[in-house]
């Protein structure tokens, strides 16, 4: 149930109260407290959805796993739900953070020279507002080339669940965990913002849109594109992330997905119609995967200069 201090129609999401905004690593939300159904965080991306982003038409009675279909390449808890509600449908991506988990890494052999052993040594999972924040920043591309726009899922909501368990039921270590909740205050994107408080003892479920297309494995799997396509899309991927400012520890062929120009599919096959998005010859990509991406120190160093800039103002 949509809480009775909303109005009729839903007003633009920066008509909201500010008594009812946070704003946390660089992204802004609407707070929902749902009283005995948790709390939801609502991003501008997902306010035009919230009928279907409530926790009734997704996650109650485990919706996601009876309704959705798990995601079975993920390494992670990740379900495609299509969630219903005042009579419209939303593809929604569930993804059930993993903050405070231990960190398995595997580097892919193309992207091992981008990796050092100190940032395998620092690899963690980051935190639910700290992945949106990531993700939105990897959409907005503020730092690196202006023309250089990498593409990604839509950040729509945090969810809270009432629920609390024991920290080891979720996986969690007391370290990895409170590094998380402290990155939030030192983070140069954090001026301004409220701490949100990650408790030890409750899941963070994260609501992206589901994203149309198919991982490049797939894609190559079925002979859709070439060796030397495939083989070519991780070190492009880690030039452009970089570029952007970013590293991924985990990149890989699964994180990114393929579009076809025309995404009707064939009645024969049931897979899209036609060739792929192409830019200057090269695939077009989006990056589907953050919980294990970090700043590159130039973009860490800009930021800083950009906090201090706004702070002798």
């Amino acid at each position: 149930m949509i809480p009775g201090w909303l109005a009729r129609p839903l007003p633009p999401f920066p008509h909201v109260s500010l008594l009812y905004k946070i704003r946390s690593f660089g992204l802004d939300y609407v707070v929902l407290h749902l009283g005995e159904e948790g709390t939801l965080y609502v991003t501008r991306h997902g306010w035009p959805l919230l009928e279907q982003l409530l926790p009734a038409a997704w996650y109650t009675d485990q919706k996601y796993a009876s309704i959705g279909r798990r995601m079975s390449v993920a390494t992670g808890t990740v379900y495609r739900v299509p969630a219903e509600a005042a009579g419209k449908t939303a593809d929604l991506l569930i993804k059930f953070s993993r903050v405070g988990q231990e960190v398995p890494i595997w580097i892919e052999p193309s992207a091992e020279a981008h990796i050092t052993q100190q940032d395998i040594a620092n690899a963690r999972f980051v935190g639910p507002f700290e992945e949106f924040g990531l993700c939105e920043e990897i959409r907005q591309g503020a730092f690196g080339p202006p023309q250089l726009h990498i593409r990604t899922k839509s950040p729509l909501a945090i969810y809270v669940p009432p629920r609390r368990y024991q920290p080891w039921q979720l996986g969690r270590q007391d370290s990895d965990f409170d590094m998380s909740n402290n990155t939030q205050a030192e983070d140069p994107t954090h001026l301004g913002g409220a701490a949100v408080h990650l408790d030890m003892d409750r899941d963070y479920v994260l609501v992206y849109g589901w994203l149309h297309g198919d991982d490049a494995q797939v894609c190559y799997s079925r002979g859709e594109i070439s060796r030397e396509e495939f083989e070519s899309l991780t070190p492009m991927v880690v030039a452009e992330l970089e570029a952007k400012g970013f590293l991924m520890l985990d990149v890989k062929p699964l994180h990114f997905i393929l579009r076809k120009r025309h995404q009707r599919r064939s009645s024969r096959t049931g897979e899209a119609d036609g060739d792929f998005l192409r830019r200057n010859g090269q695939l077009v990509y989006a990056l589907i995967d953050y919980e294990l991406v970090v700043r590159t120190q130039p973009h860490r160093r800009w930021l800083q200069e950009q906090l201090n800039a706004s702070l002798a103002d």
